[in-house]
């Protein structure tokens, strides 16, 4: 807000606050409570329920303090991955991630159940307003304290039906699964990328992308997100080639054998000259694997696609 970044609109609700009245405010459309504390990516509840948006609140003024309630942006998601230090930005290639549990964006809210890159929503026009007004106004704020901002900015976008974007959130690292879809990408040397940015040099290099496409699906546990088991064995991992391959996320090995130790298990990645291709080899990996009770979105792209 204080760098006019165009965003929700808000309220910090605590002990104090009337949550009623905050809640009549947005009221309408879906409400959308954010927690005030790192929550593992399942920190916010959207919600049409009153109850359930209430309780959460009250929840979360219990256990952290404090708790964000934003009005609903409506719109398609996107995101953007930006390497930036003192002397500049590198902006990647903007892809769209699938955060709810099951096809067609049902089901609850999740970390991520697969993405694809590049995405379409993401024009060239709303590339240059994200720049002008979401990028440059983040980089001056964060390139001009005593400690300049050096890593990944990303941001996690919402674009209405005038191509406008807004920012729903920052993170202050590479996304998951954006990260398996957009390093694939950089045509030139990733470390080049990573030394000049911690470097202070970013505004001397150039960073090439290849025009090609990358998509990956997540294995998830059973009952992902809520609590899983862990422990599970894990089989039918197939071997990896140079445009389709595994990425490990919640595996561990135990006695040679491979076993599921986390709610996302793994993702199938990989990149093609389009689109559906990518796909395709994607899932003709992820459907050699099996753990009991897995499941993954079929439909992973279906916008674009």
């Amino acid at each position: 807000q204080s760098n006019n970044v165009p965003t929700a609109s808000f309220y910090v609700l605590d002990s104090s606050s009337d949550i009623d009245a905050a809640l009549d405010d947005f009221s309408g459309n879906p409400w959308v409570v954010k927690r005030d504390v790192l929550a593992g990516g399942k920190g916010v509840v959207v919600t049409e329920d009153r109850a359930e948006a209430k309780s959460f609140i009250e929840e979360s003024i219990d256990s952290d303090g404090q708790v964000l309630l934003e009005a609903f942006l409506p719109g398609d998601e996107a995101s953007m991955l930006v390497v930036m230090d003192a002397s500049g930005y590198v902006c990647m290639p903007a892809s769209q991630d699938h955060k709810r549990e099951f096809e067609g964006d049902k089901g609850r809210n999740t970390g991520g159940m697969g993405a694809y890159a590049p995405a379409p929503v993401y024009t060239d026009g709303v590339r240059a307003k994200t720049i002008e007004r979401i990028v440059e106004p983040m980089h001056r704020a964060l390139s001009s304290g005593r400690v300049p901002y050096r890593g990944v900015l990303y941001v996690g976008l919402m674009i209405d039906e005038k191509s406008d974007p807004y920012v729903v959130e920052f993170n202050v690292r590479f996304g998951d699964p954006e990260c398996q879809i957009t390093i694939p990408l950089i045509a030139s040397d990733l470390g080049e990328l990573l030394n000049a940015a911690a470097t202070d040099n970013l505004a001397n290099i150039d960073v090439e992308f290849s025009n090609k496409h990358a998509l990956t699906v997540v294995l998830a546990a059973e009952n992902y997100p809520g609590s899983v088991e862990k422990g599970r064995i894990i089989s039918g991992v197939p071997d990896s080639t140079h445009d389709a391959w595994v990425n490990h996320a919640g595996t561990k090995v135990e006695n040679g054998q491979l076993l599921s130790n986390g709610g996302r298990v793994l993702s199938c990645t990989a990149i093609a000259d389009s689109l559906g291709h990518a796909a395709d080899k994607a899932y003709a990996l992820i459907e050699q694997i099996e753990l009991s009770g897995s499941h993954y979105r079929r439909d992973v792209g279906h916008k674009a696609l």
